[in-house]
């Protein structure tokens, strides 16, 4: 076999592994609660922090926030707790298919003990004692990052700042981290509904 026949062999073998190990990788880009499945089977309970405890430090609660966005078109999708004009409560969402179309946001009550609820999850999975979790060894390509972050105030009454936490699906988790990861986003989700609804509006066109 000459040189070109051994040159396009090879060629088309790597091509092969490349477009198997994207299939392989493509098919871990779920974001529904089985989303287990595409972190790292490696995942351990020493990592991160103890369950059913609150890092020293944190106080409430006060925010909770779910994005699912940027996947290959550049899309927007989140959930935000928020407060509106006069200091109510409210949920926010957005979403967009790709980044050059504006987001359709609407806005909703916010149902009574939603933050608690959260609240009661991070502290049952121990989730302001984490701190950095490694990326797992499988990150779906062209996917949306599923991401939380969870703003608490501080506890001390003197220090105004507020502390956060984030982490995304394709984290190495603790044990029992991913469900409540995908709970938090449940009882965000749980949310959006047309009874809770207070209105709906397109985002502003930006120059």
């Amino acid at each position: 076999m000459d040189r070109k026949k051994i040159f396009r062999a090879a060629l088309v073998l790597g091509v092969a592994l490349i477009l198997a190990g994207c299939a392989q990788t493509s098919t871990g880009a779920s974001s529904s609660p089985d989303a287990s499945s595409v972190i790292s089977s490696g995942t351990s309970p020493e990592i991160g922090g103890g369950m059913n405890q609150r890092a020293e430090g944190f106080g409430e609660l006060t925010g909770a926030y779910f994005s699912e966005s940027g996947d290959s078109a550049g899309n927007l999708y989140y959930i935000e707790t928020d407060v509106d004009e006069d200091g109510t409560p409210i949920v926010r969402a957005a979403q967009s298919p790709q980044h050059d179309i504006r987001a359709e946001i609407g806005e909703y009550r916010m149902p009574e003990g939603l933050l608690d609820r959260i609240a009661a999850i991070a502290d049952e999975a121990g989730m302001t004692t984490w701190g950095d979790l490694p990326m797992g060894d499988l990150i779906p390509l062209d996917a949306a990052t599923p991401t939380i972050t969870l703003t608490f105030a501080s506890a001390d009454p003197d220090d105004s700042f507020p502390i956060k936490i984030s982490f995304t699906a394709w984290d190495e988790f603790p044990e029992g981290g991913i469900e409540a990861f995908y709970a938090i986003r449940d009882e965000l989700s749980a949310c959006i509904t047309p009874d809770n609804q207070i209105r709906t509006y397109q985002e502003p066109e930006t120059n």
